[in-house]
């Protein structure tokens, strides 16, 4: 192998790293931001959303807390379980009647999240709602 294939090799291997670099960044400690969609009347909503991360393992998994306002559910410091491969971060966790919530009495129950991490490593943007079926945007931020 000549001299300029090697250096060829050598800035593709280097590229290949730093690609590699991006999808291995960490999970920020906290992440903040807001949930956004319309209600089944079709009245707009836009709430915030909380995150406390506690636990990442090496084998992917997350935990931690969530706080998060809503219509008629909301969660207060909820604990969180699920995974972040360095790009897709999935996760459920509680929403319950009568917390943080704009009304009363809510049919409240197990949420799922799907977000994904932008190029840049800025933002957080997906989906959130019931589980297998998440149809509100969610917008978060470290």
């Amino acid at each position: 192998m000549d001299r300029h294939h090697i250096v060829a090799a050598s800035i593709v291997g280097g590229l290949a790293l730093l690609g590699s670099a991006r999808a291995a960044d960490p999970l920020p400690h906290s992440l903040s931001g807001s949930w956004y969609g319309a209600s089944q009347g079709g009245k707009p909503m836009n709430f915030e959303v909380q995150l406390a991360v506690e636990k990442v393992s090496p084998d992917g998994s997350v935990e931690g807390k969530l706080t998060r306002w809503g219509n008629g559910c909301g969660a207060k410091d909820e604990p969180f379980k699920g995974t972040y491969d360095g790009t897709t971060f999935r996760f459920t966790s509680m929403s319950q009647a009568n917390v943080n919530a704009a009304r009363r009495d809510g049919n409240c129950g197990m949420d799922e999240y799907i977000l994904t991490r932008s190029a840049d490593g800025k933002v957080f943007d997906g989906k959130f709602g019931d589980v297998g079926a998440p149809r509100f945007n969610v917008t978060l931020k470290p």
